[in-house]
């Protein structure tokens, strides 16, 4: 016999029922980036098109976690700003499912670089039409790219699958899949939002920061966002189906695409375990400290393309400054 939906709930049931929820791990993660010092927001809410809409069918979606290196420093009489920006969508992975990233050789340093080297702002570089003139700025080494190094020796993947157990029972083999199940849809329409949010913040931020004058806000002004799938699982699996070994990790990168917009957009995701997530911080530190030296290297030349990109712009917001 059946419980009555009408039975009351015990305060263990409420608690039980929360503690499989992935509320507790987003709070986990945002007492981590607090506690580096990355000013962490949960519940981060944007506005994007949805392409399944058309036309114009804005929608409100959230992003589960924001954190934040920022670091500025005044060069000759002008001040500098870096930041780099993990955008976070955590999933909780039910037991006994596996998550598993199918391994491939990954491409030369170079590619990686151009592949990750979105930097938004004022001058931006792979964000709006205009700013791939700034490649060799942003792309030769040493250049501005070379401040995601710490981010280049992810173990490359092209794709995941979730490994888990048929329903007709434990006596029949687990199976895997990248496109069936609840948990891939979950994990798809995450990082179809997180991408989402990710490229129109990135445009929106570029347009506004070279349209306001320089008196408003820091010139140069350069942030790159991370798009990140934190999972709350033991471990991540690497699958080399070379060599056919399978390897634990709490970190690897996915190369995907997704329609952004009536775009196809490419980007290389950082997926991580809880236990990873310390190493990520790690990481974006490194490359916070090193865009914002970077920058006081190539200052001039930044200098010079953040004043005439801003020239170049007709103002699109209205910023009144107090006495």
């Amino acid at each position: 016999m059946g419980i009555d939906k009408d039975t009351p709930i015990t305060r263990e049931q409420i608690v039980d029922a929360l503690e499989s929820s992935g509320y507790p791990f987003e709070v986990a993660l945002y007492q981590q980036f607090a506690a580096a010092g990355m000013d962490p927001t949960l519940g981060q809410r944007f506005r994007v098109r949805d392409p399944e809409r058309g036309g114009d069918g804005l929608v409100s979606r959230e992003i589960d976690l924001v954190a934040r290196v920022r670091e500025t420093t005044a060069v000759v009489d002008h001040v500098m700003s870096a930041g780099i920006t993990p955008l976070v969508e955590a999933k909780k992975l039910q037991e006994p499912l596996r998550l598993v990233g199918i391994l491939i050789p990954p491409p030369e340093r170079n590619q990686l670089v151009a592949w990750r080297a979105k930097f938004h702002g004022c001058p931006s570089f792979g964000i709006l039409p205009k700013d791939g003139s700034h490649a060799p700025l942003f792309l030769n080494s040493p250049g501005i790219g070379d401040s995601l190094a710490p981010f280049l020796d992810a173990p490359f993947c092209a794709h995941w699958a979730v490994v888990r157990r048929k329903d007709k029972g434990p006596n029949y083999p687990p199976f895997a899949s990248g496109d069936t199940g609840d948990e891939n849809v979950r994990i798809h329409d995450g990082l179809q939002t997180l991408v989402a949010a990710t490229t129109w913040l990135e445009r929106e931020a570029s347009e506004h920061l070279q349209s306001v004058g320089v008196a408003v806000s820091p010139v140069p002004a350069l942030d790159s966002f991370m798009p990140t799938l934190a999972v709350h699982t033991p471990t991540l699996h690497l699958y080399d189906p070379v060599t056919r070994t399978l390897s634990d990790v709490h970190w690897f990168t996915v190369s995907k695409t997704f329609e952004v917009d009536g775009e196809i957009i490419h980007r290389l995701i950082d997926v991580v375990t809880h236990a990873g997530i310390a190493a990520l911080i790690d990481r974006c530190k490194q490359a916070g400290k090193a865009l914002l030296e970077l920058m006081v290297a190539n200052h001039r030349e930044l200098h010079e393309l953040a004043i005439e990109v801003r020239k170049s712009n007709v103002p699109r917001y209205k910023i009144q400054l107090g006495r």
